[in-house]
């Protein structure tokens, strides 16, 4: 199906990009290709209890599909009000695939990410939705919950920018575990056509150092 078929069978709005916030940090909303987020379902990272974060959720499309087609709960968060308006307007007319988002499954919220805290969410989304200045706070933020409480986290990064995939790398307690390849669902496409998946792992410094020093 299209994107727009996709809309019209959940009962949603979400497309279009919009750029009227955009400034050096926030980048403008553009939602992630349908095609794109079914070949995410079906790589079995996520499922009904696992709770996923958008970061920069726009109009909502990610959270909607994903609890459409795997159940999870969802938690869809951007800076810009005009924004969250548009997705909490999805919300009341959303229907899908295995149940609507009215029973507390889905939630939208206006909130900058560099004060979002994380508490039971355990799937983290991102499609470029700001710099990478602002990534290394976010990234400092789910590792807290981490540490706080650990437990199983992938983090999924849809088409990377190169200071992303930079930072994910220097950081010691994120292993990359997947390469989601998505060249072949567009006719012209370009290496950063992928989702590349990290998860949060135990990391020991003193033990990485003494392995260094043998």
């Amino acid at each position: 199906m299209t994107d727009r078929e996709w809309d019209r069978k959940l009962h949603i709005d979400t497309c279009g990009r919009e750029d009227h916030a955009q400034d050096g940090d926030h980048y403008p909303y553009e939602p992630t290709d349908y095609c794109v987020l079914e070949r995410l379902t079906e790589s079995g990272y996520i499922g009904p209890e696992d709770h996923l974060v958008d970061y920069g959720c726009g109009k909502g499309r990610v959270s909607f599909f994903l609890n459409a087609v795997t159940g999870c709960r969802a938690t869809g968060i951007d800076y810009d009000e005009d924004m969250i308006a548009a997705a909490r307007k999805n919300l009341t007319a959303f229907r899908g695939i295995r149940r609507a988002g009215g029973d507390g499954r889905i939630r939208f919220l206006q909130e900058d990410a560099l004060t979002y805290e994380v508490t039971d969410e355990n799937r983290f989304y991102f499609f470029n939705p700001f710099s990478e200045k602002i990534l290394r706070v976010v990234l400092d933020r789910i590792l807290d919950a981490w540490y706080e409480a650990p437990r199983e986290m992938y983090l999924f990064f849809y088409y990377p920018e190169d200071e992303y995939v930079g930072r994910l790398m220097m950081t010691p307690e994120l292993a990359f575990v997947d390469e989601i390849d998505c060249m072949d669902l567009f006719e012209q496409a370009g290496r950063r056509e992928r989702i590349l998946v990290f998860e949060i792992q135990a990391w020991n410094g003193t033990e990485d150092c003494a392995e260094q020093e043998k």
